[in-house]
């Protein structure tokens, strides 16, 4: 018998091997995943999905046809399926959970690289984090042509988990997403008109049963939309907050807000105190229990707050019965409305509570039995609002003559007041008649509705045109150019785009500058008009153009000045240096005879420094006086300028060759041409070509038509020719 127990214990892992392959054989259609995944529970949530892959199928377990429901519990549920597109190519799928209360999924497929890749949804997940977008639990999968792909899911939830799922193309997945909408978005809208409707009906009449019953079909709402996932999709920070146990808040309020609702319809207080008082009790210890159980063990208010629904459903029935047996008001309504409600309620809890299978029933409950619900109670209020209606009319008629009354004092008022705002407006008329700025107004058609007079001159000067209101304004520009000009300008507007604009006109022959500020009229977004202020600011352009002139007179200036004293410092160091040299010598000469040639050399080179600063003096003039024409002997000139700079460090070294003719005579400003010539020398000789070469300064001169051609010319390395430009620029 052993034997056996042992051989049968060996075989059934072996028989666990035989999963079946889903062959997604057609995109038209929508597969029943259930039979094809098999799971693993993780009791405490320690493996990984690399964990998981090694494990071999034995210790998987098949879900089933109809799908599987799991208790509420810690463990993390791991399903594994195989499936194969059939298709030639590659194609994508949609899996979708008919559970949307899940909390966090997480499947796991192999991608072309080896690797896998990992998509999410749940509830504890915001829209951007989801695999797809959307009210539902949908992941989204690639698979390859032709190849059997493993895939895995990680499912975990803090309340009772529906493992059901279906694969489809996104086609179909949008089809019927549309189709769940289309009734689902019925449902809610009804669900907002009604709350609406009771907003508007407690501020009209201050009741609060009617603010009571909006909270309530406000939390009934969330309550659908938990079985739905929207209240997941559009109040995800309930499902952060209260971390993944919204449900129980959302069940838990709408429990207690409909005894209130209860309280107050059935106008408890009026009939039994005791009720009434022990009704409140009941409610405190509701919230009593629930923060204990939440306290201890929270994963047991799932369980015990279906127990409280089907109290707080006996409890509602109970003072329904009792009411009507009271005969009071709308009783009858209360009783019929909660007892088919209650019925849905009772497969609703029966379902949490596992004892009927989850379905399209089970998860519509609420909301059938909640359309079902409101409207016999709809009946009901209907009479209390038509008992309030005859209220109100009755205080209507005593307002009335208050109403008549202040009308009279009203027409009256409004009279005066007309007669202000045309007192204004012939000021306002007044004051844009007298101002020089052109302003006018055109609607959305570009026909003019109002201008002043400085407008309808300028325009009769200008055209030989006396605009009319209603006038299309484009149409009365004989210009071309102008007109397709303001054509445009008009379509900027159009665009509710604000545009300031400086146009030049010539009248009698004058210029003048005007600055257009356009400003478009809107109304809820929309452009209905345009109005345009013309200022004519020919004095204040002129004045800046004036300024511009100066500014640049200015630059001009200090340039000079820069030049100036870059001219004068270089200038005035080559017969300091001189001096410096010669100073130098005399400290070691002891021959009297030498250093008197010595004092003589330095009595010419402060000679010429002296005429260095005459000449600074008249370098610094010269753009403010006339050129002094003399007649110049140009060889000589060149010599002294040669002789000036002859104690300029290589000035010995340097060959000089001077090939001008003796009888050379020009006509120039002597001071200006010995300058120029003596800084091109004295540059020739610092920056010349002092290495391998003996330096060489050569200068020629000739004359040509009327000109001289003057060339200074060393054997140095030259200037870059991207330099060249840059000679005649300060340093």
């Amino acid at each position: 018998m052993r034997i056996k127990i042992i051989l049968l214990l060996l075989c059934f892992p072996l028989s666990a091997f035989c999963q079946n392959v889903l062959e997604l054989n057609s995109l038209e259609r929508t597969f029943n995943l259930n039979p094809y995944m098999v799971y693993h529970l993780d009791e405490d949530g320690s493996q990984e999905i690399d964990n998981i892959t090694k494990l071999s199928t034995g210790y998987f377990v098949p879900i089933g046809e109809e799908g599987a429901r799991f208790p509420n519990t810690n463990a993390v549920l791991w399903l594994k399926f195989i499936c194969k597109n059939t298709q030639d190519q590659r194609e994508e799928f949609i899996i979708d959970f008919i559970d949307p209360s899940l909390y966090v999924i997480e499947l796991y497929y192999p991608t072309q690289d080896g690797g896998l890749k990992k998509t999410v949804s749940g509830t504890s997940k915001a829209q951007n984090e989801k695999s797809i977008k959307g009210n539902r639990n949908n992941l989204w999968v690639e698979l390859d042509p032709d190849v059997e792909t493993t895939l895995y899911l990680k499912i975990h939830s803090t309340n009772n988990m529906t493992i059901s799922a279906e694969i489809m193309n996104d086609e179909i997945a949008l089809e019927n997403n549309i189709d769940e909408r289309t009734f689902i978005g019925l449902f809610y809208g009804a669900l907002i008109t009604l709350m609406i409707y009771n907003l508007l009906l407690f501020i009209i009449t201050g009741t609060r049963v009617f603010l009571i019953n909006g909270l309530y079909t406000f939390l009934v709402s969330l309550l659908t939309g938990s079985a739905d996932g929207f209240t997941a999709q559009y109040f995800h920070f309930l499902v952060s907050w209260t971390n993944g146990y919204q449900d129980v808040f959302i069940a838990a309020s709408s429990n207690i807000v409909s005894l209130l609702f209860m309280r107050d319809f059935l106008r408890v207080s009026e009939w039994s105190h005791g009720y009434d008082k022990g009704l409140k009790w009941f409610i405190y210890g509701i919230v009593g229990a629930l923060a204990l159980v939440a306290l201890i063990y929270p994963r047991a208010i799932f369980v015990y707050l279906s127990y409280i629904g089907i109290l707080v459903l006996l409890v509602t029935l109970f003072l329904g019965v009792l009411s009507v047996r009271e005969n009071r008001p709308q009783a009858r309504y209360f009783l019929a409305a909660y007892l088919i409600f209650g019925v849905f309620i009772l497969f609703f809890i029966l379902s949490i509570l596992r004892i009927i299978p989850y379905g399209v029933l089970v998860k519509y409950s609420i909301h059938f039995g909640y359309l079902s619900c409101i409207s016999i109670l709809s009946f009901g209020l209907s009479v209390k609002i038509y008992e309030l209606y005859l209220e109100l009319l009755e205080k209507e008629k005593e307002k009335k003559n208050i109403i008549k009354l202040k009308n009279q004092e009203l027409e009256e008022k409004v009279i005066e007041r007309t007669k202000s705002i045309q007192n204004k407006e012939i000021n306002l008329r007044s004051i844009l008649n007298n101002t020089d700025d052109s302003i006018w107004l055109v609607n959305d058609n570009y026909e003019i509705i109002d201008f002043n007079k400085a407008f309808f001159d300028g325009w009769k000067m200008a055209y030989n045109t006396e605009l009319k209101f209603g006038t299309k304004i484009l149409d009365t520009i004989p210009n071309p150019e102008i007109k397709k000009l303001w054509e445009d300008r008009y379509a900027e507007a159009s665009k509710n785009k604000k545009s300031i604009y400086q146009d030049v006109y010539t009248i009698n022959g004058e210029k003048r500058y005007y600055e257009i500020n356009v400003f478009p009229i809107s109304y809820e977004g929309k452009v209905t008009g345009i109005s345009f202020f013309s200022k004519e600011v020919t004095k204040r352009t002129t004045a800046q153009q004036q300024l511009l002139t100066q500014n640049e007179v200015l630059k001009k200036v200090n340039k000079e000045l820069d030049s100036f004293v870059y001219s004068a410092s270089h200038d005035l160091k080559a017969p300091l240096a001189s001096v410096l040299g010669l100073i130098g010598l005399l400290r070691r000469e002891t021959d009297d005879t030498n250093r008197d040639q010595y004092y003589n050399m330095m009595e010419k080179s402060i000679v010429r420094l002296d005429q260095f600063i005459k000449d600074i003096i008249d370098y610094s003039r010269n753009s403010r006086i006339e050129p002094e024409l003399e007649e110049i002997d140009l060889k000589g000139l060149i010599v002294n300028a040669f002789d000036d700079l002859k104690y300029i460090d290589g000035a010995e070294a340097t060959q000089k060759v001077i090939d001008i003719d003796e009888d050379l005579r020009i006509t120039s400003d002597s001071t200006r041409l010995r300058v120029i010539v003596r800084n091109i020398l004295s540059n020739a000789m610092k920056y010349g070509h002092k290495h391998g070469n003996k330096p060489k300064i050569q200068v020629s001169a000739l004359r040509e038509n009327g000109h001289l051609l003057l060339s200074i010319e060393d054997n140095g390395p030259g200037i870059p020719k991207d330099q060249k430009e840059k000679i005649f620029e300060y340093f």
